[in-house]
């Protein structure tokens, strides 16, 4: 965060700006389904991280990722499909 940044959130708030000034600086990265940085880190700066992924390696990480069924709560969520044609609009009068 530059000073013109700090200066605009801290509106002179002496203990705001020391606050802001010794803050953990920003990151951006790219990690892979392995939790590994595949990209360059960018710390406290503006800029782009490119990285090349291999989709394989999402999906085969998919596989194993829910194998005690923690996210597959079928006694709570069910996925079903009427097969009655409904109207696109039903008008009701009182």
């Amino acid at each position: 965060m530059d000073e013109n940044a700090i200066e605009f959130i801290s509106k002179n708030d002496s203990s705001l700006k020391e606050i802001l000034h010794k803050s953990i600086p920003s990151f951006s990265g790219i990690f892979g389904p392995t939790s590994d940085l595949i990209s360059e880190p960018i710390i406290g700066k503006e800029g782009i991280s490119l990285a090349n992924i291999n989709l394989f390696e999402s999906i085969k990480w998919k596989k194993v990722h829910d194998i005690t069924g923690g996210y597959n709560r079928f006694d709570i969520f069910r996925l079903s499909m009427i097969k009655k044609r409904y109207r696109p609009l039903d008008i009701f009068e009182e």
